[in-house]
């Protein structure tokens, strides 16, 4: 019996995980500022993360280093690939830097660079 109550549990984790990650697949910036876009896409890699697998019970060592940064460097190109095709100048200068910018880092350059663009509109 518990097995099955768990199989069960896992379908529905699975089937919603599934739908987060659509969700987040067909997030576009839109008509949205860039911090809003931002907002959103973060709300649903935190759902993301909570309903993921545990990667490493420990958390502090290398292959969970390696594995954040990994996470990260994917965040980051999903998040520019859904920007609005203005931002691309921006975005090839801040993608070829080295080291590469956390979107934490760039997100203050991506805001200057909306701030510019109304401006000049």
């Amino acid at each position: 019996m518990w097995a099955h109550l768990r199989r069960s549990y896992e379908i529905r984790n699975e089937a919603l995980y599934l739908a987060v990650v659509e969700e987040a697949q067909s997030l576009r910036q839109h008509d949205s500022t860039v911090e809003e876009f931002h907002r959103q896409m973060s709300a649903v890699w935190h759902r993301l993360d909570i309903l993921g697998a545990e990667y490493c019970p420990v958390g502090t060592c290398r292959c969970c280093d390696r594995h954040w940064g990994q996470r990260d460097t994917l965040r980051l190109h999903e998040f520019f690939s859904r920007l609005r095709p203005e931002f691309e100048v921006v975005r090839s200068q801040l993608l070829t830097r080295r080291p590469r910018p956390t979107l934490d880092e760039a997100m203050p350059e991506l805001c200057a660079e909306e701030t510019r663009l109304r401006a000049g509109a």
